[in-house]
């Protein structure tokens, strides 16, 4: 989990994300929010202030290593993609 994720930078079909080595990571969908994650087993962890609560997700990279499927604990799916770190 963290060689798929730490010190990345990813896209998503309406955001993109930062996660940062200190366990911090920033999410841009139009306004920044700041969020905090973390390895747990084989899962990405994830907890957005004001929340308190982890939410944990499997993740899936596809064969040529461009894409991160993120599956939620209800099923739900994201695709992240690689990219360039942006600022």
């Amino acid at each position: 989990v963290r060689a798929a994720l730490e010190d990345r930078f990813m896209r998503f079909e309406i955001s993109k994300q930062w996660f940062y080595k200190s366990g911090k990571t920033l999410s841009d969908a139009g306004h920044p929010s700041w969020g905090n994650w973390r390895p747990q087993g084989a899962q990405y962890c994830s907890q957005w202030p004001p929340q308190s609560v982890w939410v944990c997700y499997d993740l899936y990279l596809n064969p040529d290593g461009t894409v991160l499927r993120f599956v939620g604990p209800g099923g739900d799916e994201s695709d992240g993609t690689y990219g360039p770190f942006e600022k």
